[in-house]
């Protein structure tokens, strides 16, 4: 668990988000296990197969005006990461 505390301090997965309808899909895991995430449906979004850096995987609408992806990046020691916000941001 300590180790799981120390992570979280200092790398964080960002998730960035928009829904356009509820969908029914497969779930994403990231490589380390850390996250899932329920993937968009396949009907209405691409995966790239190899995503830009720094994303990890990164999900584009059929019409490219949306794009899901899961990126992991580096907090700074002198950030606090309050959870609380980062779930109530990824929720808005």
């Amino acid at each position: 668990m300590d180790s799981q505390l120390t992570w979280i301090a200092s790398t964080s997965i960002v998730l960035l988000m928009v829904f356009t309808s509820d969908v029914q899909a497969e779930t994403w895991t990231t490589p380390d296990g850390f996250l899932s995430v329920t993937a968009p449906d396949g009907s209405g979004f691409q995966t790239l197969d190899v995503p830009p850096s720094p994303f990890l995987k990164l999900w584009v609408s059929n019409d490219d005006t949306v794009k899901l992806g899961v990126m992991r990046t580096q907090i700074p020691p002198s950030v606090e990461l309050i959870q609380s916000s980062a779930e109530e941001g990824l929720a808005e």
